[in-house]
């Protein structure tokens, strides 16, 4: 096994990688979930209260990443504390945060190639923003919330 440092394991990184994207996917489906349903019953999907319904969404999707990525993707046998999920949320919004800085620098400052469309580029630019977002949130929690090192 390729190892770098005392605690430090590619294959144990990877395996933890490839969890944390099902994880991630499934907080997908949930935050997709979520807000197609309270759009559903409210007959409301758009102004104020979506932007309500996406933020009750997403915060039902980020509990379900904290116990999954916690107990399942980097095995933490530690009983769940508030702080431990403050931490978690305090990275989760930073990533939030980088996630759309990313996608919005790349709409408005990188220059759109003439070949792409205005809505292709967006979600080029959505899709990046994203990647980022995935690297620091699988950084952070393995690092800092869950110390796994």
């Amino acid at each position: 096994m390729i190892s770098m440092g005392h605690h430090f394991h590619v294959r144990d990184a990877a395996n933890d990688f490839l969890k944390f994207g099902a994880v991630g996917v499934l907080n997908f489906l949930i935050d997709f979930g979520v807000l197609n349903a309270l759009m559903f019953f409210s007959g409301i999907s758009s102004g104020a209260f979506f932007s309500v319904a996406k933020a009750v969404a997403y915060f039902v999707a980020n509990t379900n990443s904290y116990f999954f990525n916690k107990r399942w993707t980097f095995k933490s046998r530690a009983p769940a504390t508030r702080k431990e999920y403050g931490t978690f949320l305090f990275f989760s919004l930073i990533g939030a945060l980088l996630n759309v800085g990313v996608s919005s620098l790349i709409v408005g400052v990188v220059s759109q190639p003439q070949s792409i469309g205005g809505p292709l580029w967006a979600n080029i630019a959505s899709l990046a923003g994203a990647g980022v977002l995935v690297i620091w949130n699988f950084f952070t929690y393995r690092t800092y919330v869950f110390r796994i090192r």
